[in-house]
């Protein structure tokens, strides 16, 4: 997300406009637990073109399509894997609070969306921790912090932040997202694959009571 007047990232910088979380937020973006399957979501280059721009009118596309335009893919792709939680980790809940980043998602992705990797204690200190780290910083950090085994994450990498072949990362182009049809089928895979892996830890040792 950029701002409209000088074109550079806006989302992070301290001079957005923030909201505050409430009690409930406080509450909701709390809710990981290390037994979770967990999907980190970006929204620029993966739920629409990276082409978002913060305008006095609101949030602006300026792109072919709309904003969020490619939610319903992944709602769909999701149907398969009830287990899965999301967890945001656009830069839109550090502009616009977790409650209405999470507001602007289909009813299906809505409630799946539990968590985010940022949050309002943070707002204490702009300038230290959250805003210095990579995204994949900010995503490692929440990983230990839940004590996940089981995750993902769907973004751009714009920056080329994480490392080179990792299968934990399905990676978007910044301009097609979710509409590549090799994007999704990857992310199907890696679905099914952790959903396996997950079952077959939970099996483990064979013939243990579930």
């Amino acid at each position: 997300m950029s701002d409209s007047d000088s074109g550079t990232p806006h989302a992070t910088g301290t001079s957005a406009r923030l909201q505050p979380m409430t009690e409930h937020e406080r509450h909701v973006t709390g809710q990981l637990r290390g037994s979770d399957q967990v999907l980190f979501l970006d929204y620029d280059g993966v739920l629409h073109p990276d082409a978002v721009f913060r305008t006095k009118r609101g949030l602006e596309l300026r792109a072919p399509g709309h904003l969020l335009m490619h939610a319903s893919i992944l709602a769909e792709i999701l149907a398969d894997f009830p287990a899965v939680r999301i967890s945001l980790s656009t830069s839109w809940v550090r502009t616009l609070g977790f409650r209405r980043a999470r507001a602007v998602l289909p009813p299906a992705l809505q409630a799946r969306t539990v968590s985010a990797t940022w949050h309002s204690s943070m707002l204490r200190a702009p300038l230290l921790g959250y805003d210095l780290q990579t995204r994949y910083e900010q995503i490692l950090s929440a990983v230990a912090a839940a004590r996940l085994t089981s995750w993902l994450a769907l973004d751009d990498d714009p920056q080329g932040s994480w490392p080179e072949h990792d299968p934990r990362l399905v990676r978007c182009n910044s301009q097609h997202g979710l509409a590549d049809t090799h994007v999704q089928t990857e992310l199907y895979n890696r679905l099914r694959q952790m959903a396996k892996n997950k079952r077959d830890r939970s099996d483990w040792p064979p013939g243990s009571i579930q």
